[in-house]
C-alpha cells in the first residue's frame, strides 16, 4: 500500500496515484449505486482516474530506475462521494495465478519490464 503507480487508459490517457488498498475484497456495483449481487475478491484499489473503456488497462508500478514493471489489469473504478476517482485492478500476480489454474503458462515473469 502507497506504492505509486501508472495506469495508461483508452478513455483517460495516462494517470498516476497511489495504491490505497491490497487484496481488498468488496461487493460490485452498477454506475447508479445498487448491488449487482458479486463480490470481488483481492483486488487492489489505487487513486487513479478510472472511466469507461478503460478496463483492461494495464496498471504499472515504477522502480527506483525509472523502469515500468507490470502491476496488474483495470477492471473497473468510479469516484468516490467526495470526488476523487479510484481504480480497481487485478494484481498482476493474481492474473498469472488465475491463468496458471486453468492450464495455460506464461513467458513473461511479473519482474519483465515494459517498455513503451
Amino acid at each position: 500500500m502507497g506504492d505509486s503507480v501508472l495506469k495508461i487508459g483508452p478513455s483517460t490517457g495516462t494517470t498516476v496515484g497511489f495504491v490505497t488498498g491490497t487484496c481488498v475484497t468488496s461487493p460490485q456495483f452498477r454506475p447508479n449505486g445498487t448491488q449487482i449481487g458479486t463480490t470481488i475478491v483481492c483486488h487492489e484499489i489505487a487513486d487513479v482516474k478510472d472511466l469507461s473503456g478503460d478496463s483492461g488497462a494495464g496498471v504499472y508500478s515504477r522502480a527506483g530506475s525509472g523502469t515500468l514493471y507490470m502491476a496488474g489489469l483495470s477492471w473497473g473504478g468510479g469516484s468516490k462521494p467526495n470526488g476523487v476517482y479510484y481504480d480497481s485492478f487485478a494484481s498482476w500476480e493474481n492474473v498469472r495465478m488465475d491463468l496458471v489454474r486453468i492450464g495455460h503458462r506464461l513467458s513473461a515473469a511479473p519482474e519483465t519490464p515494459y517498455f513503451p
